[in-house]
């Protein structure tokens, strides 16, 4: 799939992903490869969103695809590749990787209250 942001949204996505200056080199390659493979994505007189081919190409979109509203951002996402994930995604192996990652934030959130973020 691809993910459009609003400018503001990505612009607060950076923000909290990359919250210091790299340190590392690896650091500075991932901020590269999010930053980097970012395009615009204006909307024609009809209101219709138009992705950089490269970015369907990427999501393996040709044609018709399926938006999915999540919270601050819309994925677009290839009929059969969003099929698969709701699929892997209803296994019990799944489920418990959600209710660990929920665990995780559940601990997380006062100190993420504490400093704001």
């Amino acid at each position: 799939y691809t993910t459009l942001f609003r400018s503001r949204a990505f612009g607060e996505f950076l923000d909290r992903l990359f919250p210091m200056e790299p340190i590392t080199e690896d650091e500075e390659d991932l901020r590269r490869r999010v930053v980097g493979g970012a395009f615009d994505a204006p909307m024609d007189k009809q209101g219709r969103i138009l992705v950089p081919q490269a970015l369907r190409e990427r999501a393996g979109i040709d044609g018709t695809a399926i938006a999915v509203g999540v919270t601050d951002r819309l994925e677009l996402w290839a009929p059969e590749r969003y099929t698969a994930w709701g699929a892997q995604s209803e296994t019990p192996e799944y489920a418990e990787r959600m209710r660990a990652v929920r665990a995780a934030m559940r601990a997380e959130q006062p100190a993420r209250q504490r400093s704001g973020g």
